[in-house]
């Protein structure tokens, strides 16, 4: 069943929606905002699976609202705009969809097609745990690294609840005030209530690297690493670029040009990187 928050101030489009998504079997309309005030509330009280929004609310954009740090976990999202003029932007944020008004049944059939996939593709990725629970899990001690748990997941906080993410479908992490934003290999964002530092202390070394202070990598998915004057730019194979901060140099060059420490030891540092960059 997906679980759907309609966003949107134009009631002939919201009316449309409901009528077309009400035809759904597996689709539940579970409530109805004009603005992204309410949105970001509702988001946080309904956990929605998925949010049918317009892309430009009369108090922000949906962008900026699926980019607010108050949403623990950004549900999938389908834009329903006016124009194309957001389109770009919001391919670029990985929305499922950016479709048209006035909706098409057709169009939205599709839409939801690949929502469903994402969904069954994103299903095998983690599972959840009470807060409580983890505690008591976790109660040896507060600061005490934590083992790895079965099927090589971390444990991840999202308000109220830990989420245990797959650490092989984690292609980096990045800090952005106090929360941090974790890029899946699905395309989707998580934002967590963790700061980077606690994070970094779950991860394994030899497999994620901290580049910068507000960058860690999951060397896994690191396709070659250039370097520059006075830095490294290391880039990931979906063609995010990097830059290794100051501090952070001797470590880059050390884990994935040489070749030593704990990330070569455990095998996982890419062949490639290892051998162009040998002569630096």
């Amino acid at each position: 069943m997906i679980r759907a928050l309609l966003i949107d101030n134009d009631p002939a489009s919201v009316g449309l929606a409901l009528a077309q998504l009400g035809e759904e079997t597996d689709v539940e309309v579970v409530g109805q905002c004009a603005d992204g005030a309410d949105a970001l509330e509702k988001i946080e009280l309904l956990r929605p699976d998925a949010l049918f929004m317009e892309a430009e609310l009369p108090d922000m954009s949906g962008l900026e609202l699926i980019r607010s740090p108050r949403i623990s976990k950004r549900p999938y999202v389908v834009i329903i705009a006016a124009s194309d003029r957001c389109a770009l932007q919001a391919i670029e944020a990985n929305v499922v969809d950016y479709l048209l008004k006035p909706l098409e049944r057709r169009r939205l059939k599709a839409a939801l097609a690949k929502l469903r996939g994402s969904q069954e593709r994103d299903s095998h990725l983690d599972g959840r745990i009470d807060l409580d629970m983890l505690m008591n899990y976790l109660q040896d001690g507060p600061r005490k690294p934590v083992a790895q748990p079965a099927a090589d997941r971390v444990p991840v906080k999202f308000g109220r609840r830990y989420r245990f993410i797959n650490l092989a479908s984690m292609r980096y992490i990045e800090a952005q005030g106090d929360y941090v934003n974790i890029h899946m290999t699905t395309g989707e964002v998580l934002h967590s209530g963790d700061r980077i530092s606690e994070i970094e202390r779950k991860l394994p070394v030899a497999r994620f690297l901290r580049v910068h202070r507000s960058i860690i990598i999951n060397i896994e998915h690191v396709r070659e690493v250039r370097a520059e004057k006075n830095d490294f730019e290391i880039v990931m194979d979906n063609n995010q670029g990097f830059k290794s901060g100051t501090t952070y140099k001797t470590r880059v060059k050390k884990a994935l040009i040489f070749g030593r420490g704990d990330a070569h030891e455990a095998g996982v540092v890419p062949d490639q990187v290892r051998t162009d960059f040998a002569h630096i």
